[in-house]
């Protein structure tokens, strides 16, 4: 579980690691614990790996988000002529009871989106037997097939919404688990620093660091 934001983790090992990898004084007082310059490179391989990840992640959850978003603005006005065109279907066929049933104009209200793109489905897709009574309440067949267009890659959308979102979440798994490495190595780095620096404040505090108490 992470307690602390991503971003804020990141830093915290930059500046640490950048710190002393830049200060070769900070590097001969740590002589003495376990971290020498080739753990510290080593630490270095781990944030890059970690950032790096974290773009990837950033990138596939916006790609996601925005999409997601342009998608429910198509959804809601792609809606809306629906359910015009439902209610000009409903009066335009009032004598044809069979194919309106065929057409699913009598069923429930179905307002969640896999319900209603179903049931616009099947009537865009059967507009051919609609076209000549909807041209009668002065809707054309040309309008009609744009819909039914918009149906179709609506529904094609759905799907690249999931892949979206799945590519999202395994960014963010690989980017966790680089995290997680390099979390146990810098509480590590963070524990052996507190001790063996305790009396000698300035450089943990040039390391970016506190004592804790």
């Amino acid at each position: 579980m992470l307690v602390y934001k991503v971003e804020n983790q990141l830093q915290s090992a930059e500046t640490i690691i950048n710190n002393v990898l830049n200060n070769p004084s900070l590097l001969k007082k740590l002589e003495g614990s376990k971290f020498d310059f080739k753990q510290f490179v080593y630490g270095k391989e781990l944030l890059d790996k970690v950032l790096m990840l974290q773009a990837k992640q950033e990138l596939a959850s916006e790609e996601h988000k925005e999409f997601s978003q342009t998608l429910d603005i198509d959804r809601k006005q792609t809606y809306q002529v629906y359910v015009k065109h439902k209610k000009i279907a409903l009066l335009a066929l009032r004598d044809k009871p069979d194919l309106s049933q065929s057409l699913k104009l009598n069923g429930d209200k179905t307002y969640t989106v896999d319900g209603w793109l179903e049931q616009a489905y099947v009537f865009y897709k059967n507009v051919k037997y609609i076209s000549k009574d909807m041209e009668a309440e002065r809707v054309d067949k040309a309008e009609l097939i744009q819909v039914k267009v918009m149906i179709e890659a609506l529904l094609d959308a759905k799907n690249t919404k999931l892949r979206l979102r799945k590519s999202a979440q395994e960014a963010t798994i690989l980017r966790d688990k680089a995290l997680n490495q390099l979390q146990q190595w810098l509480y590590k780095f963070q524990t052996i620093a507190q001790i063996s620096l305790q009396n000698d404040l300035p450089t943990l505090a040039a390391l970016g660091m506190e004592l804790e108490s």
